[in-house]
């Protein structure tokens, strides 16, 4: 009897063993689920704080706290805020995005989803941008659906406004034809209407996008005619002139104004051309003249007839620049032709068996680029085109990847009256980072490679900028 029981004891510390075992064991797997979801939900907050900060750069200069003023606001300063905010979004998903605004601005717990499907909350409870250090300090949390599970993510990021990507084409209105052109380099539109999906991107390092800029204004054309010599102004260059092949400058031709770089001051000839027709002949344009680089400008007023070839290639000279050449379209703008080329639909139709350099700005105009043989392979514009429509049907423009946009002007390099304002201020790096869960260091790769809030490839409307986290 006695051997009995102390067995039976024996078998009953033995099962409660186990049983302990087992309800400790399972703690522990519990424990180690709950981790591994929080963890998810923490990295999945990232991102969603990512994306938030991708899409609403523009708050960083305000103080968190007035955000929701801001952009509920109809003061000029805040309509051109809420402009930036909202590019090509519809009513609905602004409502959406000041909702999301609201909640990242009371610093309060939002219902998300993890990558797992998991549900979760997540705060910003801390958001401290120091404008006189360009740092950014936030707290991120993430706890789980019972609030049994919390993790928290202590960042502090660089904030600079970075130098703008000049596009290789920026569009005020839209696209008219059916062509599908190349593009090597960034390419913006203004109007939510431009359809960006018929942009061809040479390779993924480039973007096509909605942006809210304003183009740069038009230097005044009666201060600029005040200053050049009678017989650089209102030029009609066409087929009737007596040489084959037009040149610029000419013999007589004087430079009218400097122009300073890093390296050198340049002579700066201006012309103020009233139409250019040239379907015979060609004009060169030499910026590299006398044995002396020189920059030209034409301030045109009327528009370049389809078929003219202009030849400005710079070729392997290491001096000469594609902004060495810039021309200036007036037409169509209403107000600065001096009275004369009011034009409603001016174009500018550039036709080449070669490529051309150059910088373009004309906001009122429309643009085509058209081999001028059918067996040329391809036309390449190398710089930048600020042009109100591009054109690629008909006579003026070729409508398939034979013409290629490439090199963009750089940002250093844009004649002062052309000068952009940055977008604003943007995260640029992670300077440091600690975390309450112990495994977050596994991500210390994806936040300093920058993929952290990044699609793969940001498409417009859905953000602004990008999010990069580069270290």
């Amino acid at each position: 009897m006695v051997i009995a029981l102390g067995l039976g004891v024996a078998i009953l510390f033995i099962a409660l063993a186990a049983l302990i075992a087992s309800e400790t064991h399972q703690k522990i797997v519990n424990s180690e689920i709950q981790t591994k979801k929080i963890e998810d939900a923490l990295d999945s907050g990232l991102a969603h704080f990512g994306s938030f900060m991708a899409k609403n750069g523009p708050l960083l200069d305000i103080n968190r706290e007035s955000w929701t003023s801001h952009i509920n606001s109809d003061t000029p300063s805040d309509l051109k805020l809420q402009k930036l905010l909202r590019i090509c979004k519809t009513d609905q998903e602004w409502n959406h995005q000041k909702e999301l605004i609201d909640l990242f601005a009371s610093g309060g717990f939002q219902m998300l989803e993890s990558s797992n499907k998991e549900p979760y909350s997540f705060a910003v409870p801390e958001f401290d941008f120091n404008a006189d250090k360009n740092i950014l300090k936030v707290v991120l949390l993430a706890q789980n659906s019972d609030g049994s599970a919390v993790s928290q993510l202590n960042l502090q990021f660089q904030v600079n406004t970075p130098p703008l990507k000049i596009p290789v084409l920026w569009v005020q209105k839209g696209w008219e034809g059916t062509g599908y052109l190349t593009f090597e380099g960034n390419v913006w539109a203004s109007n939510c209407s431009f359809p960006i999906d018929k942009v061809r991107l040479k390779d993924d390092t480039y973007q096509a996008k909605y942006v809210a800029l304003e183009p740069p204004p038009l230097p005044n054309l009666e201060e600029i005619v005040s200053r050049i010599p009678t017989s650089q102004q209102k030029l009609i260059l066409k087929d009737s002139s007596a040489n084959s092949l037009l040149s610029l400058p000419r013999v007589k031709d004087k430079p009218s104004l400097e122009a300073s770089n890093a390296i050198e001051t340049l002579p700066v000839y201006e012309y103020v051309v009233s139409s250019m027709a040239l379907k015979n002949k060609s004009l060169k344009i030499n910026t590299m003249y006398n044995g002396k680089h020189v920059k030209i400008v034409l301030y045109l007023l009327g528009s370049i007839e389809s078929g003219t070839e202009i030849q400005h290639l710079c070729g392997t000279n290491p001096e000469c620049n594609p902004e060495d050449l810039v021309i200036v379209g007036y037409g169509g703008d209403g107000k600065d032709t001096l009275g004369e080329w009011d034009l409603i639909n001016p174009q500018i139709c550039l036709t080449g068996s070669d490529n051309i350099e150059a910088l373009i700005v004309a906001p009122g105009y429309q643009l085509g680029l058209k081999r001028k043989n059918i067996t040329d392979k391809y036309f390449i514009f190398f710089g930048s085109v600020f042009v109100g429509n591009l054109v690629t049907s008909g006579f003026c423009g070729d409508n398939d990847a034979s013409v290629l946009f490439t090199k963009p002007v750089e940002i250093n390099k844009l004649p002062e009256d052309f000068k952009l304002q940055n977008f604003y201020p943007q995260i640029t790096k992670v300077l440091s980072y600690s975390s309450t869960s112990s495994d977050f260091s596994l991500k210390k790769s994806e936040i300093e490679s920058g993929l952290i809030g990044l699609e793969s490839k940001p498409v417009p409307p859905e953000s602004e900028e990008n999010f990069e986290l580069s270290p």
